[in-house]
C-alpha cells in the first residue's frame, strides 16, 4: 500500500474505521463573535456582544438541529434603572435579545448585551 490510511487502497473501510471509532477534531471560530463545535456530539456553544438590542439577530453560524437555549446580560452599567437583558432562539439561525429598563416604565429598550447560546 502506499501508506494512505485514508486512501482507496484500503478499500474505504479502514477510512470509516478511523472517523467512527476516534474521537474528531473539534472545530471553532474564536472571535469576538464566535462559536465552537465538539465534533463527537455536535454541540455548539455560540456567543457575542450587541451595542444596542431590541430585535432578531444572526448566530454565528446556523444550529444544524436546533438551539436549545440563549443566555443574555448586561455589559455595563444602566444608571439608577434597573435593568433585566433577556433572549430567546426564534430560528436554527437567528435570536431576538433586549433589554427593560424601570426607569422607562418597564419598556424594551436597547442597551448593550453579551450573550451565549447553546444547541446542537
Amino acid at each position: 500500500p502506499d501508506g494512505n490510511l485514508y486512501g482507496d487502497v484500503w478499500g474505504g473501510w479502514l477510512n470509516d474505521f478511523l472517523i467512527n471509532n476516534y474521537n474528531r477534531k473539534n472545530t471553532a471560530s474564536l472571535g469576538d463573535y464566535g462559536w465552537v463545535r465538539d465534533e463527537s456530539t455536535g454541540f455548539i456553544m455560540q456567543w457575542g456582544t450587541l451595542g444596542s438590542t431590541n430585535g432578531t439577530y444572526n448566530f454565528p453560524r446556523e444550529f444544524p438541529t436546533s438551539c436549545f437555549a440563549v443566555f443574555v446580560t448586561n455589559t455595563n452599567q444602566q444608571g439608577g434603572s434597573v435593568d433585566n437583558a433577556f433572549g430567546y432562539p426564534v430560528s436554527k439561525s437567528q435570536f431576538f435579545a433586549a433589554t427593560k429598563a424601570s426607569t422607562d416604565g418597564n419598556v424594551v429598550n436597547g442597551y448593550p448585551v453579551a450573550w451565549f447560546a447553546i444547541g446542537r
